[in-house]
């Protein structure tokens, strides 16, 4: 297929969304996804299922939870976003069903992994009276209780149980204001270098076209302390992340490949309902901490899909731009060392065709890296901007068909973001915008 990404996470037909459930079970990673298996459109969703033992070639498996109950069957509505959570030798999903309007919180388990039964006494925690949204639950554990953070209008809710059936509302978690955005959709929180970070999807969030926000703070007397805030990822296709413990321990995280119409930047779903499917997940990344800041890079089964070393050689960007290749699936890694000398502004073209064009300019003087959209004619017709540190700078950038996941420093910045190549597309290229600039390359493919 054309558009279909060979390493990105797609169903085999339907719409989907947001990761679900992301959990290491009984010997194999589980992915659960937001699915409408009938349509190229979201509606009535169900939680398709998905397993791997590398994370990155997956098995699709029969859908794990279908709206059939009166409380989430609504064309509206149905099994919404959540989280997984093992205790004993039994895993509990935690979802929201929403019908009539309003959204309640859910439990179904397995034995298995395979085989799921809802709780019988569902929802097990109910909305409040006259709020109509409150969703996504993330559950985990905190001292020798079980904590969920629930996203409304303006705030995310903390709720906490002994027991996975009985939920006790401990108030606020997280206040946020409108002009952050409105409903907290997707929260999810891990620690890592002694610190919280709480990540959430606000709606209408995306001002400067990033759809997933991180608050570092600390958790004091069931409350979140933010001490600063920064977005996840700088592109426009990255949205309702969800995290969770690999079976190093390491923390990893995916997110959705798109977006919704609210967001500014949003251009559509893209071209593949020719291929009767819609929708993908990211590469999944490994969030680390280094020299402070939060740093996040795709785990080294996704890089290592990339076999054949194509270039590997120090390359003189002038103002003719040098071409490397005319492929849709790639991974090219740069390394620019400023100490070599002044590093004019330079271009890195991702691809060309007849319609758009999608390339980056890298200015050493402002610490950004502008991302430009642009028109067949040269037009802009949309432009992102990431920061990046002083000193030497890792690209590194990853193409699979309809994705493009664009790295700085091993993850201290990135952008995802879609593009949908015509026929007689070209690129990658590097060109100086003036002067010269030496440019170490590899190209993987």
């Amino acid at each position: 297929m054309r558009y279909r990404p060979q390493y990105h996470f797609t169903a085999s037909h339907g719409w989907i969304n947001d990761p679900n459930g992301l959990v290491y079970y009984k010997g194999h990673y589980h992915l659960f996804f937001q699915h409408n298996p009938d349509s190229l459109v979201w509606d009535k969703m169900h939680w398709g299922h998905a397993i791997s033992e590398d994370l990155v070639h997956w098995t699709e498996l029969p859908i794990a939870l279908y709206p059939d109950e009166c409380y989430e069957n609504d064309d509206r509505g149905g099994c919404f976003s959540g989280s997984a959570v093992i205790v004993g030798d039994r895993l509990f999903l935690f979802y929201t069903a929403s019908s009539g309007g309003y959204q309640s919180q859910c439990i179904a388990y397995t034995d298995d992994g395979f085989n799921f039964h809802k709780y019988d006494n569902n929802p097990v925690i109910m909305p409040h009276s006259g709020i109509h949204d409150s969703r996504d639950p993330f559950i985990f554990k905190r001292g020798n209780k079980y904590d969920i953070l629930l996203g409304f209008d303006g705030h995310i809710e903390l709720y906490e149980a002994d027991d996975l059936r009985y939920w006790s509302d401990k108030g606020t978690f997280f206040s946020f204001d409108k002009s952050t955005g409105t409903i907290a959709e997707c929260p999810s929180i891990f620690e890592e270098d002694g610190k919280s970070y709480l990540s959430f999807s606000p709606i209408s969030y995306g001002t400067e076209g990033h759809n997933v926000l991180f608050v570092e703070g600390n958790i004091e007397n069931s409350i979140f302390c933010e001490q600063r805030r920064f977005a996840a990822d700088y592109g426009p296709d990255y949205y309702a992340l969800q995290t969770f413990a690999d079976k190093r321990g390491k923390r990893v995280g995916i997110a959705w490949a798109n977006g919704w119409q609210w967001m500014r930047d949003f251009k559509g779903f893209g071209p593949t309902e020719e291929e009767g499917w819609r929708g993908f997940l990211t590469f999944p990344r490994i969030f680390y901490v280094k020299d402070g800041h939060l740093c996040s890079y795709p785990v080294p089964e996704a890089e290592a899909c990339y076999k054949e070393l194509v270039i590997d050689e120090e390359i003189t960007a002038g103002k003719m731009a040098v071409s490397l290749s005319d492929t849709d699936s790639f991974h090219l890694s740069l390394l620019l060392d400023p100490f070599s000398g002044d590093i004019p502004p330079m271009e890195i073209g991702i691809y060309k065709d007849k319609i758009r064009s999608l390339c980056m300019v890298v200015d050493y003087r402002s610490l950004r890296v502008f991302l430009y959209e642009n028109s067949a004619k040269g037009e802009i017709e949309r432009i992102f901007s990431a920061p990046i540190l002083q000193g030497p700078l890792s690209i590194d950038i990853f193409a699979d068909r309809a994705s493009t996941e664009i790295y700085f420093n091993k993850g201290f910045s990135s952008f995802s973001i879609n593009a949908y190549r015509q026929d007689g597309f070209s690129g990658p290229w590097l060109r100086a915008l003036s002067g010269e600039v030496r440019v170490k390359t590899k190209l993987f493919c």
